[in-house]
């Protein structure tokens, strides 16, 4: 199977094409619309296309008012038709500069795991961190890097902490979860001080694209996906500057 094969068999592409479909379906109607106003409630791939890039942080580039914005996240209300019509456009450009984000994520040079190797290796691997490399942190120097990090981090931590999905939808098993949760707690941690230890923050920057990877292929807590890859980027120009 080609590499291009594999990253359209993943799981947050198809769903991004479903959603593509649907909001087809969608401007298809709005178009044939004598309505000056329209309720919500009947466009459904509208609202799965807000709610994906919601999730992604795109939301406040749809160019939608707080008030509207509401009535889609709630499912409830009416809205102007040329309003809706304008935002559809913008709407089917956002979900393919997103298709453009996630094949990143999806391809190297984020390392995943080995296919024939349990995930949860890999998360028992990312615990095993013994401290033989500590570096001095230039804090003056790299501040601004290091504040980029340290609200990466705790991002990557709340997501990480606050999914609802059950057990075989979620991203990341639980196991893989609570190692990447202490990772990023101690990475916060040694990130306040004068010195980091290399090894720690390189077995991070492996789990945090492995990470990135699940939640694409998976199909699933996109949002984490995309602050891991954020992070995975931001460690690798960290650790270049050490």
């Amino acid at each position: 199977m080609s590499d291009e094969a594999e990253v359209e068999g993943i799981g947050a592409i198809d769903q991004l094409y479903d959603i593509l479909e649907m909001l087809e379906d969608d401007m298809k109607d709005i178009e044939g619309a004598r309505r000056e106003r329209v309720n919500v409630f009947l466009y459904q791939g509208i609202f799965e296309a807000i709610s994906f890039l919601d999730e992604l942080g795109m939301a406040g580039r749809l160019g939608l008012s707080a008030m509207d914005l509401d009535k889609f996240q709630r499912m409830s209300g009416t809205i102007d038709n040329a309003v809706l019509r304008q935002m559809t456009g913008r709407l089917k450009s956002l979900l393919r500069e997103a298709e453009g984000a996630i094949r990143s994520i999806a391809a190297p040079p984020i390392r995943a795991a080995s296919p024939d190797t349990p995930q949860a290796v890999s998360a028992q691997t990312a615990l095993q961190v013994i401290g033989i490399e500590w570096v001095r942190n230039d804090r003056v120097k790299n501040s601004e890097l290091v504040a980029t990090l340290t609200a990466l981090l705790d991002e990557a931590v709340t997501r990480a902490s606050g999914t609802n999905l059950p057990p075989d939808k979620a991203a990341l098993t639980e196991f893989q979860r609570k190692a990447l949760i202490d990772l990023l707690e101690t990475a916060v941690q040694m990130l306040k001080g004068p010195l980091v230890e290399k090894g720690l923050l390189r077995k991070l920057g492996d789990a945090a694209g492995e990470g990135a990877v699940a939640t694409v292929k998976k199909g699933a807590e996109m949002g984490l996906g995309f602050v891991l890859k954020r992070l995975w980027e931001q460690l690798a120009q960290f650790l270049g500057g050490l």
